[in-house]
């Protein structure tokens, strides 16, 4: 199932030694079937879920500018 987080970074920042108070959101994809991953191979897999994270991460960035 892919995942995305935005807002972590605003949450805890690497310069900070504590995180701070902030908003963060998490967006979850539909699950990929075991039939679907068996017919890729390792590295179309691993594209194919970056893929939808990506996607993922870009909706919620475009819904935090809202």
């Amino acid at each position: 199932m892919p995942a995305a987080v935005a807002g972590a970074f605003e949450a805890w920042p690497r310069s900070a030694r504590l995180p701070r108070r902030d908003v963060m959101h998490v967006a979850y994809g539909p699950a990929m079937s075991p039939a679907e991953i068996a017919t890729l191979d390792d590295d179309a897999l691993v594209a194919e879920v970056e893929r939808r994270v990506r996607r993922l991460y870009d909706w919620l960035c475009r819904q935090r500018a809202r």
